[in-house]
């Protein structure tokens, strides 16, 4: 399938590293110099492969309900975006990677974001990565609805003023 060329092109582009790497607590795609090559890799595969998508799958190793600060960022840098106040730092690290892939012109019902907050014994690292599986695509009424969720919030990144700028700082 399309999804399992996809995964096994990016392993091999990118040596077994298929991630973004973040640092602690932050969602800024400059803590890692390899984030945006990789993210342009990912983008040039789903457009290489028609028929698959990608999930956006980002960790963290404890809830942000007790730091209120994660919240307050994260409503400044995605203010129409529904935050998740037990993972807030792992789905702003999502919706970075996912307004990267959008602005490079991918279609949105083809990318989808994913945000836990894992209580096992994480390895070292694990929980400052963004991890991309690649999935079949589903079905044209998955696609219509997914791109109608995204036509109503603001800030994808896909095009309109500052659509191309960098994630390192929120915005006005």
């Amino acid at each position: 399938s399309h999804a399992l060329q996809a995964t096994a092109r990016l392993e091999q582009m990118h040596a077994g590293r298929g991630w973004a790497e973040f640092a602690a607590d932050s969602w800024s795609l400059e803590d890692c110099g390899a984030n945006r090559p990789l993210l342009a890799d990912v983008a040039a595969l789903l457009f290489d492969f028609p028929h698959a998508a990608v999930r956006v799958v980002a960790t963290q190793p404890a809830s942000s309900s007790s730091a209120p600060d994660h919240a307050r960022s994260f409503r400044r840098w995605f203010p129409k975006e529904d935050m998740d106040t037990q993972a807030t730092v792992a789905q702003g690290r999502a919706v970075s990677c996912r307004r990267v892939l959008l602005n490079s012109g991918i279609d949105p019902a083809r990318v989808r974001t994913s945000a836990t907050v894992s209580s096992h014994s994480l390895q070292p690292g694990a929980a400052r990565r963004v991890h991309f599986v690649f999935e079949p695509v589903d079905g044209a009424e998955d696609m219509r609805r997914a791109r109608d969720e995204v036509s109503a919030g603001e800030g994808t990144g896909r095009g309109g003023a500052g659509g191309g700028l960098p994630q390192t700082t929120p915005p006005p």
